[in-house]
């Protein structure tokens, strides 16, 4: 038997185009019951468009797999459309919960992980700064995007969520509740690259200080 059916993706979003699949979590019973639901969301696949993408689990190996980060924040933007004996909110509820003072340890980390590519101040040298010194402004540039990913990163964290998968990160980033002043054209100035000299570098260094003074 199904006791709980789980929209991820563009379904539970409201985003849906042509290059959408349809996510699915299926919940069920027993093993019995999981083999049929997976013959059911085959037969699905066969015959339409877009592609379902159908995953299903039994609740009890559901409660107590692992989730990675992606997973996390996947299933924090999921819909519940089925959940007959109320398992199913219990099982997310509980695995979406963090401890008190976990969003402080991770702004913490990563800050720590931030300053030691960019500094922390537009004085103290970080990875990037090396990079210039080092006449190597290209790996400096490398460094950039790099420390560019971790302050999104750092965006979601500051605003309690979890991260979601890189091809999603600066479309949602540009939702989250909390974001530096002038965010939308700080993040074109940082993705900009006019050059890969030490000057251009130097100016995309300086838009990324300005998201975190």
């Amino acid at each position: 038997e199904v006791i709980g059916i789980i929209f991820l993706g563009g379904l539970a979003r409201q985003f849906m185009d042509e290059s959408s699949d349809l996510d699915i979590t299926v919940i069920v019973e027993n093993d019995h019951s999981k083999e049929r639901a997976l013959g059911k969301a085959r037969e699905v696949n066969m015959r339409r468009s877009p592609e379902t993408d159908a995953e299903v689990y039994r609740l009890g190996d559901f409660e107590h797999f692992s989730w990675s980060d992606i997973e996390r924040w996947s299933y924090s933007k999921s819909e519940i459309v089925l959940d007959r004996e109320g398992e199913v909110r219990r099982v997310l509820e509980g695995k979406l919960a963090a401890p008190q003072d976990f969003w402080k340890k991770r702004v913490i980390t990563m800050l720590e992980r931030l300053s030691w590519y960019n500094g922390v101040d537009g004085e103290s040298e970080g990875m990037i700064t090396t990079w210039i010194r080092r006449n190597d402004p290209v790996s400096g540039h490398v460094c950039a995007n790099h420390a560019l990913d971790m302050l999104v990163d750092l965006l979601f964290a500051l605003n309690r969520e979890y991260t979601p998968p890189a091809k999603w990160k600066i479309a949602y980033s540009r939702k989250l509740e909390w974001l530096p002043p002038r965010y939308p054209d700080l993040l074109e100035e940082v993705l900009t690259v006019k050059n890969l000299g030490s000057r251009d570098l130097s100016r995309r260094m300086a838009s990324m200080w300005s998201m975190y003074e």
